[in-house]
């Protein structure tokens, strides 16, 4: 008895020496009520209801919020035309390197071989290029 009458007194005391919980505060202080300053009071409800609904800053884009999104909007067309521009070239690429190919190609099949066999490597390496030719073409269709 005498090893717990310094705990249950310390219970007894808690409610008054510790702050209340945060679940257990008691009623809010209320702020008194401002008067509405400027602008249509129904445009505010209207604002203070989007934010209510969907958070902060949801209701109206500000002039900084446009001119992000048509920054945006130019960087994205700016690297649309640059990676359109980096393409092109690259499927320039794709053909002068087949062709040269080709026609190391048919160079070697003409050395060690005859003229039929470098006359079918060199159909071979034609339609191989109308096959890289109608590939890219599908591609630009997207």
């Amino acid at each position: 008895g005498m090893l717990l009458w310094p705990i249950s007194s310390f219970a007894a005391l808690a409610p008054a020496l510790l702050p209340p919980s945060p679940g257990r505060a008691g009623c809010p202080v209320m702020m008194p009520r401002q008067p509405f300053k400027g602008g249509r009071f129904d445009d505010f409800l209207d604002a203070a209801e989007a934010e209510r609904r969907f958070g902060p800053n949801r209701y109206a884009a500000t002039s900084e919020d446009a001119w992000k999104i048509e920054t945006k909007k130019k960087q994205t067309a700016e690297e649309r035309r640059r990676s359109m521009e980096v393409y092109r070239l690259q499927k320039q690429q794709w053909l002068s390197d087949h062709v040269l190919i080709s026609l190391l190609g048919a160079a070697v099949v003409w050395g060690v071989s005859s003229a039929s066999a470098t006359f079918s490597f060199a159909v071979g390496a034609a339609a191989g290029a109308f096959y890289l030719i109608l590939k890219q073409r599908e591609v630009d269709a997207w």
